[in-house]
């Protein structure tokens, strides 16, 4: 009875031995802050929203009723709004950025609720096309889990709602 006591005690001990996991991490240093009062007071960007298309900057911000913004990145003017909040053809409940392709310079935006996902030039809707499934539909989205990079650089905003500031983050320093 001891004996088995003993070895039931001692099995939990090693069982429960704290795991050494060590994590690769990379370290990098804020290079660059452009506060959302600068790019017309944005207020609300959600994490993962912002796209960088060459010279400009393409946000998504809920709270606006075009909530798709174009901004120079150079000298932060916006060049035009899009993207209308609605249920009617070409307006969205819950829009979402899937991925940037850039052979054909497009953004894809994904409507969650209507399971389509739409194509667009900077000047107009290229192509719009309904996904058969949710497991499809879950196959567009992967792409859209990831900060943006562009050449050197890395983009993403703050994941405080309250924040709205767009970081950039030089990848060689």
């Amino acid at each position: 009875m001891k004996n088995t006591l003993l070895f039931i005690t001692l099995t939990c001990l090693f069982a429960c031995a704290k795991q050494t996991n060590n994590d690769q991490t990379i370290d990098i240093q804020v290079k660059e802050h452009i506060p959302a009062t600068v790019i017309d007071s944005i207020t609300g960007i959600g994490f993962f929203e912002i796209r960088v298309v060459d010279s400009l900057l393409v946000l998504l911000d809920r709270q606006n009723t075009n909530f798709f913004s174009v901004y120079s990145k150079r000298d932060h003017h916006k060049i035009k709004d899009f993207g209308e909040k609605g249920s009617g053809p070409f307006d969205y409940n819950i829009p979402f950025f899937v991925r940037r392709d850039v052979p054909d310079d497009t953004l894809s935006i994904l409507e969650f609720m209507k399971y389509k996902v739409y194509n667009y030039g900077l000047d107009q809707l290229v192509s719009n096309r309904a996904t058969p499934s949710v497991t499809e539909l879950s196959k567009e989205v992967f792409g859209y889990i990831k900060p943006h990079m562009c050449r050197d650089y890395i983009f993403f905003t703050s994941n405080e709602v309250t924040d709205g500031i767009i970081m950039r983050y030089n990848l060689n320093d």
